[in-house]
């Protein structure tokens, strides 16, 4: 229930056109790719990948995210809903379930966003590469979370959370372990991963939680 709420909090900020824009842009660069390879005489996707394609994959959607996560903070960060989430909390509802529901819709974000760029990839180069934008992403949300709880950037006359290059160096150094992992072209490489977007969530789920409770 909150974390519908939190989405309609989403949908009525200022932020949110410029979110739809892109999310239509972005749906109209599948469409085109698509296209392109319907269309295409060249032989798609392709086998053979360029040096470098798992990093350059990697690092492309890990700085998309953090830039996503920069524009949620402004309308659903934890430094913006402070006060909402402290008097939520306040009126009876558990903090892990008001830090679950902001991290839930903060990486339903973060998916919907490598998902769009795992489809053109799979267009492109096969399914080879498909895990790594939607685990980097959830590690790009989890890390911004993490950034903004330890960091506390200060607010605008509005209440939103400014932009802070310290944050987002943090949410950076801490995406970066996943991207490397990737790099390695290991087998097992999804899966370690795939733990460390688990264990990020994690942190950010309790960073978010002792926001809340200590309110600062």
């Amino acid at each position: 229930m909150l974390a519908a709420v939190l989405v309609r909090e989403l949908r009525g900020s200022a932020v949110y056109p410029l979110i739809k824009h892109v999310l239509l842009i972005g749906a109209g660069g599948i469409a085109a790719v698509a296209g392109f390879v319907l269309a295409s005489p060249v032989r798609l996707p392709v086998t053979d990948l360029p040096a470098h394609a798992h990093e350059v994959a990697a690092g492309a959607i890990a700085v998309m995210v953090l830039g996503l996560a920069e524009t949620l903070s402004r309308a659903i960060g934890p430094t913006t809903l402070r006060a909402v989430l402290r008097a939520t909390w306040e009126a009876g509802m558990s903090s892990w379930s008001i830090a679950r529901a902001l991290v839930l819709v903060w990486t339903a974000c973060g998916v919907g966003a490598g998902a769009g760029t795992a489809a053109v990839v799979l267009l492109l180069a096969g399914p080879g590469l498909t895990a790594i934008p939607v685990i980097t992403a959830v590690c790009g949300v989890s890390a911004a979370l993490i950034a903004e709880a330890v960091v506390s950037p200060p607010r605008n006359t509005d209440g939103s959370a400014t932009s802070d290059p310290v944050a987002g160096f943090v949410g950076l150094v801490l995406t970066g372990p996943v991207v490397w992992v990737f790099s390695q072209e290991w087998t097992v490489g999804p899966a370690l991963a795939s733990c460390y977007a688990l264990t990020l969530t994690g942190v950010a789920t309790a960073c978010v939680r002792r926001n809340i409770l200590k309110l600062h």
